[in-house]
């Protein structure tokens, strides 16, 4: 049969997620076909923001990730999902309950990206590099799409400090490093561009 040329037809790939990916309008800009996507937790695991500003988890006693468990349909999109967002951590098998399990169910056996290497220093402390508002929204948003425990949406990625994303008529000016750079104003920027393209 056609089948046994196609490993990807029986292999499911289960994929555990808790960064951007969790939002479906992420994983369709970058073309990832994922299916059956619900929330789900993942024990003794903590999720942090403390390493560069991006969601990282790490093995913790007593702590739990929530997040959205998916189905990769093709070995081929899971492999550039993982060059795409492999950075410096490593995927690992790691076993997840979803939400609507029972007692009787066996946890999913899923791939999580963990970190291994880290200064366990920075968990408790203030983070240095903050998240941006629009990378905790994202998450946050994802994760309602799929009934995610909104207290832990709440406590875990919203109470995170951030940098403010601003709309364009907020923009603060920039402070400038130099007093050297010339100042002038924002009507004769425009008469300086009118001229430059007449």
């Amino acid at each position: 049969g056609r089948a046994t040329a196609h490993p990807h037809t029986s292999t499911s790939i289960y994929y555990f997620a808790y960064g951007p990916i969790v939002n479906p309008m992420v994983r369709r800009r970058r073309h990832l076909n994922t299916c059956e996507e619900r929330p789900a937790v993942l024990p003794e695991f903590r999720l942090t923001f403390a390493y560069g500003g991006i969601a990282n988890i790490v093995h913790q006693r007593g702590y739990e990730v929530h997040g959205i468990l998916m189905k990769f349909t093709s070995v081929e999109d899971w492999k550039q999902f993982q060059t795409y967002d492999a950075g410096y951590n490593d995927s690992d098998l790691v076993k997840v309950v979803p939400y609507d399990a029972d007692e009787y169910d066996e946890p999913i056996t899923a791939y999580a990206m963990s970190m291994k290497e880290y200064d366990a220093s920075k968990l408790e402390a203030p983070i240095e590099q903050l998240p941006t508002e629009r990378y905790l929204k994202l998450i946050a948003n994802g994760m309602r799409v799929y009934n995610a425990d909104d207290d832990y949406i709440q406590d875990q990625i919203l109470s995170v400090p951030y940098v403010p994303s601003c709309k364009p008529e907020d923009y603060q000016t920039f402070p400038q490093e130099s007093d050297r750079l010339p100042k002038i104003t924002f009507s004769k920027y425009e008469k300086l561009c009118k001229q430059s393209s007449d």
